[in-house]
């Protein structure tokens, strides 16, 4: 997946966006957890085979939003298409991700900080890519395909589904649970902790690795806040060079220099490597032929 350059301009441009972002929420609560759902999608399409689909904004294209697991989202990427309008050098890919951050980060959830730089495409991934484990004979095993396709550990997507009492789940049919009386919805490790008594998802209990997680998440909320923030960078960086490899004090903002690689910032430190190792070499080389003619 191509990537943008991000100079502090795009960064400051983002900072500014998500503020819109933040007041969207607060006015809309449902639209902030739609935003979850949207960025979940549209990175969830990824197949790291063909490197193909992934968080790239792809579920802007109509094609893609009339597909089942989509049902509901055209209202949010409106949203998202007129705050790209406002500011034009973000990329709409960008902007969901940073969208989703906003929304976890209102309902209580821990920073999640993100990686800037993402290009646009309209190349929308084929069908079937969005997960359906409770129409597979095997929901657990159909989770471990998609760990494999994604290229992220099953420990990962599990972390991710303790946000479905935010945003609805992934799969078709489910819609966004109620909110009585407008309370705002708060991120927790609920989810886990209603897998455990039976509530929801009962398959998750029938095998010992995925047992043993939703235990661990349900018994610690931090345990599992920190696992969901690693899953849900990486998830925002499949398909692309950038990686969730340190913390910025931008508000859940990194620029591609401050602990993140861009495109072309991973290209230099390949051609550096490639310079250092072949001074290396070149240097032993050296010292070993010195040494031949010191014994002569």
């Amino acid at each position: 997946m191509a990537a943008l350059k991000v100079d502090q301009a795009y960064v400051k441009a983002a900072a500014s966006a998500r503020e819109h972002l933040n007041t969207l929420i607060h006015q809309d609560q449902l639209a902030g957890r739609a935003f979850i759902r949207l960025a979940f999608n549209d990175a969830l399409t990824y197949d790291k085979l063909t490197n193909t689909g992934g968080p790239n904004g792809s579920i802007r294209t109509r094609k893609e939003l009339e597909r089942p697991g989509n049902a509901g989202l055209s209202g949010v990427v409106e949203l998202i298409k007129g705050l790209q309008a406002k500011y034009p050098a973000l990329s709409h890919a960008d902007l969901i991700q940073l969208a989703a951050v906003a929304a976890v980060a209102a309902a209580g959830g821990p920073e999640v900080h993100i990686a800037l730089g993402r290009a646009d495409s309209w190349s929308y991934p084929p069908p079937g890519r969005l997960p359906d484990p409770r129409a597979s004979e095997d929901p657990v095993a159909h989770l471990r395909a998609l760990a494999s396709r994604l290229g992220l550990a099953l420990k990962q997507l599990i972390a991710l589904a303790g946000v479905h009492p935010l945003c609805g789940r992934w799969w078709p049919g489910d819609e966004l649970p109620a909110n009585p009386q407008g309370s705002p919805a708060r991120f927790s490790n609920a989810y886990f902790r209603d897998v455990l008594e039976g509530k929801t998802d009962p398959w998750l209990l029938k095998d010992a690795e995925t047992s043993h997680l939703v235990a661990e998440f349900a018994a610690d909320e931090g345990v599992f806040a920190k696992e969901y923030v690693l899953a849900h960078e990486a998830l925002s960086c499949l398909g692309t060079r950038l990686m969730a490899q340190g913390r910025s004090d931008s508000g859940g903002l990194s620029a591609n220099g401050a602990g993140l690689l861009s495109e072309e910032q991973w290209a230099l430190a390949q051609v550096a490597a490639a310079v250092v190792i072949g001074a290396a070499v070149a240097a032993g080389l050296y010292w070993r032929r010195r040494r031949r003619l010191l014994r002569h």
